[in-house]
Protein backbone atom coordinates (compact mmCIF):
# COMPACT_ATOMS: atom_id res chain seq x y z
CA UNK A 1 0.00 0.00 0.00
CA UNK A 2 1.50 3.28 -0.87
CA UNK A 3 2.12 5.84 2.03
CA UNK A 4 3.28 9.50 2.63
CA UNK A 5 6.20 9.30 4.55
CA UNK A 6 8.02 12.53 6.41
CA UNK A 7 11.45 12.49 7.18
CA UNK A 8 13.57 14.46 9.37
CA UNK A 9 16.62 14.55 11.19
CA UNK A 10 17.80 15.81 14.85
CA UNK A 11 18.10 19.40 14.85
CA UNK A 12 16.79 19.97 11.38
CA UNK A 13 13.35 20.53 12.43
CA UNK A 14 12.35 17.13 14.13
CA UNK A 15 9.89 18.51 16.36
CA UNK A 16 8.16 20.87 13.92
CA UNK A 17 7.80 17.93 11.33
CA UNK A 18 6.02 15.92 13.59
CA UNK A 19 3.11 18.16 14.16
CA UNK A 20 2.88 18.54 10.15
CA UNK A 21 3.07 14.70 9.55
CA UNK A 22 0.14 15.06 12.72
CA UNK A 23 -1.64 17.28 10.66
CA UNK A 24 -2.19 15.93 7.57
CA UNK A 25 -2.79 12.46 9.27
CA UNK A 26 -5.67 13.90 11.18
CA UNK A 27 -6.77 16.22 8.06
CA UNK A 28 -6.61 14.09 5.59
CA UNK A 29 -7.25 10.12 4.31
CA UNK A 30 -3.73 9.35 3.24
CA UNK A 31 -1.44 6.74 4.32
CA UNK A 32 1.11 8.71 6.17
CA UNK A 33 4.56 7.57 8.19
CA UNK A 34 7.08 9.46 10.09
CA UNK A 35 10.49 8.86 9.77
CA UNK A 36 13.80 10.06 11.65
CA UNK A 37 17.22 10.04 10.62
CA UNK A 38 18.30 10.63 7.43
CA UNK A 39 20.73 8.34 6.78
CA UNK A 40 18.23 5.34 7.33
CA UNK A 41 16.04 6.16 4.99
CA UNK A 42 18.02 6.62 2.46
CA UNK A 43 17.71 2.99 0.83
CA UNK A 44 14.40 2.76 1.64
CA UNK A 45 13.04 4.98 -1.44
CA UNK A 46 10.31 3.52 -3.50
CA UNK A 47 8.47 4.60 -6.05
CA UNK A 48 5.24 3.89 -4.70
CA UNK A 49 5.22 6.29 -2.12
CA UNK A 50 5.84 10.06 -1.89
CA UNK A 51 8.52 11.30 0.58
CA UNK A 52 8.54 15.29 2.08
CA UNK A 53 12.15 15.46 3.41
CA UNK A 54 12.74 18.69 5.70
CA UNK A 55 16.63 19.97 5.15
CA UNK A 56 18.50 22.69 6.97
CA UNK A 57 21.41 24.89 6.60
CA UNK A 58 24.61 22.61 7.84
CA UNK A 59 25.81 25.72 10.11
CA UNK A 60 22.48 26.03 11.85
CA UNK A 61 21.67 22.26 12.50
CA UNK A 62 25.53 22.44 14.36
CA UNK A 63 24.53 25.65 16.38
CA UNK A 64 21.68 24.27 16.87
CA UNK A 65 22.54 21.04 18.38
CA UNK A 66 25.81 22.68 20.61
CA UNK A 67 23.32 25.10 22.37
CA UNK A 68 20.58 22.25 22.73
CA UNK A 69 23.00 19.48 24.25
CA UNK A 70 24.70 22.12 26.23
CA UNK A 71 21.43 22.18 28.52
CA UNK A 72 18.58 19.81 27.04
CA UNK A 73 17.86 17.27 29.95
CA UNK A 74 18.56 13.09 29.96
CA UNK A 75 14.22 12.63 29.80
CA UNK A 76 14.28 13.99 26.47
CA UNK A 77 17.83 13.24 25.39
CA UNK A 78 18.35 9.74 26.95
CA UNK A 79 21.85 9.49 25.43
CA UNK A 80 23.30 12.59 26.70
CA UNK A 81 24.97 11.84 29.32
CA UNK A 82 26.53 8.56 28.40
CA UNK A 83 24.20 5.95 25.78
CA UNK A 84 23.37 4.77 22.17
CA UNK A 85 22.22 8.36 20.40
CA UNK A 86 20.23 6.37 18.09
CA UNK A 87 18.06 4.86 21.09
CA UNK A 88 14.91 2.64 20.13
CA UNK A 89 15.12 4.10 16.10
CA UNK A 90 17.82 1.24 15.81
CA UNK A 91 15.76 -1.04 15.36
CA UNK A 92 14.44 0.20 11.85
CA UNK A 93 17.89 0.10 10.59
CA UNK A 94 17.80 -2.68 7.92
CA UNK A 95 20.91 -5.35 8.07
CA UNK A 96 22.63 -4.48 5.17
CA UNK A 97 22.53 -0.71 6.42
CA UNK A 98 23.92 -1.24 9.74
CA UNK A 99 26.65 -3.02 7.70
CA UNK A 100 27.32 -0.11 5.34
CA UNK A 101 26.79 2.51 7.86
CA UNK A 102 28.76 0.75 10.83
CA UNK A 103 31.48 3.67 11.58
CA UNK A 104 28.08 5.69 11.84
CA UNK A 105 26.28 3.18 14.50
CA UNK A 106 29.39 2.92 16.46
CA UNK A 107 29.67 6.89 16.91
CA UNK A 108 26.34 7.30 17.94
CA UNK A 109 27.45 4.84 21.24
CA UNK A 110 28.10 8.06 23.46
CA UNK A 111 30.68 6.53 25.92
CA UNK A 112 31.46 9.83 27.97
CA UNK A 113 29.12 12.35 28.79
CA UNK A 114 28.21 14.32 25.79
CA UNK A 115 26.61 17.57 27.94
CA UNK A 116 29.43 17.64 30.45
CA UNK A 117 31.69 17.78 28.19
CA UNK A 118 30.26 20.39 26.10
CA UNK A 119 29.94 22.84 29.49
CA UNK A 120 33.55 22.17 30.13
CA UNK A 121 34.83 23.05 26.51
CA UNK A 122 35.39 27.04 25.26
CA UNK A 123 32.20 27.87 22.98
CA UNK A 124 34.72 28.00 19.97
CA UNK A 125 36.12 24.61 20.98
CA UNK A 126 31.94 23.45 21.64
CA UNK A 127 30.73 24.20 18.08
CA UNK A 128 33.96 22.10 17.12
CA UNK A 129 33.04 18.78 19.30
CA UNK A 130 29.74 19.20 18.37
CA UNK A 131 30.35 19.91 14.43
CA UNK A 132 32.74 16.21 14.77
CA UNK A 133 29.88 14.49 16.62
CA UNK A 134 26.18 14.35 17.00
CA UNK A 135 26.10 16.90 14.22
CA UNK A 136 28.31 15.05 11.69
CA UNK A 137 25.91 12.13 11.73
CA UNK A 138 22.66 14.19 10.77
CA UNK A 139 24.47 16.22 8.10
CA UNK A 140 26.22 12.96 6.54
CA UNK A 141 22.94 11.42 6.37
CA UNK A 142 21.47 14.83 4.99
CA UNK A 143 24.34 14.83 2.07
CA UNK A 144 23.29 10.87 0.96
CA UNK A 145 19.55 11.41 1.30
CA UNK A 146 20.32 14.81 -1.29
CA UNK A 147 22.48 13.26 -3.33
CA UNK A 148 20.14 10.14 -4.01
CA UNK A 149 17.13 11.58 -3.59
CA UNK A 150 17.84 15.22 -5.32
CA UNK A 151 16.33 13.93 -8.68
CA UNK A 152 13.33 11.95 -8.04
CA UNK A 153 9.62 13.61 -8.72
CA UNK A 154 8.17 11.47 -5.95
CA UNK A 155 10.41 13.66 -3.50
CA UNK A 156 9.93 17.29 -2.28
CA UNK A 157 12.26 18.76 -0.05
CA UNK A 158 11.40 21.84 2.11
CA UNK A 159 13.59 24.15 3.79
CA UNK A 160 13.52 24.77 7.62
CA UNK A 161 13.54 28.37 7.46
CA UNK A 162 10.71 28.03 5.45
CA UNK A 163 8.58 25.94 8.43
CA UNK A 164 9.44 28.83 10.73
CA UNK A 165 8.50 32.28 7.83
CA UNK A 166 6.61 30.42 5.36
CA UNK A 167 4.58 28.00 6.80
CA UNK A 168 1.29 28.70 4.52
CA UNK A 169 3.04 28.49 1.55
CA UNK A 170 4.84 25.37 2.78
CA UNK A 171 1.34 23.75 3.25
CA UNK A 172 0.56 24.98 0.21
CA UNK A 173 3.11 23.20 -1.44
CA UNK A 174 2.89 20.02 0.20
CA UNK A 175 -0.55 19.98 -0.37
CA UNK A 176 -0.39 20.26 -4.06
CA UNK A 177 1.90 17.79 -4.02
CA UNK A 178 -0.07 15.24 -2.13
CA UNK A 179 -2.99 15.95 -4.40
CA UNK A 180 -4.79 17.60 -0.81
CA UNK A 181 -7.87 19.38 -0.95
CA UNK A 182 -8.80 22.81 -0.56
CA UNK A 183 -10.87 22.13 2.62
CA UNK A 184 -8.07 19.82 4.12
CA UNK A 185 -5.32 22.29 3.09
CA UNK A 186 -7.22 25.05 5.01
CA UNK A 187 -7.76 23.06 8.48
CA UNK A 188 -3.68 21.60 8.03
CA UNK A 189 -3.23 25.44 7.90
CA UNK A 190 -5.55 25.90 10.77
CA UNK A 191 -3.82 23.37 12.63
CA UNK A 192 -0.02 24.53 12.01
CA UNK A 193 -0.63 28.23 13.13
CA UNK A 194 -1.21 26.72 16.42
CA UNK A 195 2.82 25.74 16.34
CA UNK A 196 4.02 28.68 14.99
CA UNK A 197 7.02 30.04 16.63
CA UNK A 198 6.79 33.49 14.85
CA UNK A 199 2.95 33.34 15.84
CA UNK A 200 3.81 32.29 19.11
CA UNK A 201 1.23 29.58 19.05
CA UNK A 202 -0.05 27.85 22.24
CA UNK A 203 1.22 24.28 21.45
CA UNK A 204 4.90 25.57 20.47
CA UNK A 205 7.06 22.99 22.32
CA UNK A 206 9.66 25.74 23.24
CA UNK A 207 11.89 23.05 24.72
CA UNK A 208 13.24 22.00 21.47
CA UNK A 209 13.63 25.70 20.25
CA UNK A 210 17.04 27.28 20.88
CA UNK A 211 16.89 30.26 18.47
CA UNK A 212 14.22 31.96 20.67
CA UNK A 213 14.82 35.22 19.59
CA UNK A 214 13.98 34.10 15.50
CA UNK A 215 16.77 35.27 13.66
CA UNK A 216 17.83 34.29 10.68
CA UNK A 217 21.33 33.32 9.83
CA UNK A 218 21.83 32.98 14.02
CA UNK A 219 24.53 30.84 13.11
CA UNK A 220 26.91 33.98 12.48
CA UNK A 221 26.30 34.86 16.13
CA UNK A 222 28.31 32.10 16.75
CA UNK A 223 30.65 31.32 13.79
CA UNK A 224 34.40 33.19 12.81
CA UNK A 225 37.34 32.34 10.40
CA UNK A 226 38.49 29.22 12.11
CA UNK A 227 34.79 27.32 12.51
CA UNK A 228 34.77 28.02 8.53
CA UNK A 229 38.20 26.40 7.67
CA UNK A 230 37.17 23.31 9.94
CA UNK A 231 33.70 23.05 8.25
CA UNK A 232 34.92 23.28 4.50
CA UNK A 233 37.23 20.53 5.59
CA UNK A 234 34.20 18.43 6.24
CA UNK A 235 33.39 18.77 2.64
CA UNK A 236 29.70 19.07 2.88
CA UNK A 237 27.82 18.80 -0.02
CA UNK A 238 24.90 21.70 -0.71
CA UNK A 239 26.39 24.34 1.63
CA UNK A 240 23.69 26.99 1.03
Amino acid sequence: MSKVVFITDHKAGSAMMYQLKEAYRLNTNLNIDFQNFYMWNVNKWDSNNKYIVIIRNPREIIISGYLYHKSVSIKKEGWIHGGNYWGSWERFFSKEDKELYKDYLEKGLIKDDYQDVLKNLSQNRGILYEMNNIADLTLRGRDLILDKWKDKDNVLFIQFNDMIWKMESVVKNISNFLNVSDANEEKVKEEMSKHSIINKGDKVDWSHVTNKELEKDRYLKYWNKTLEKKFLKKKYCYLS
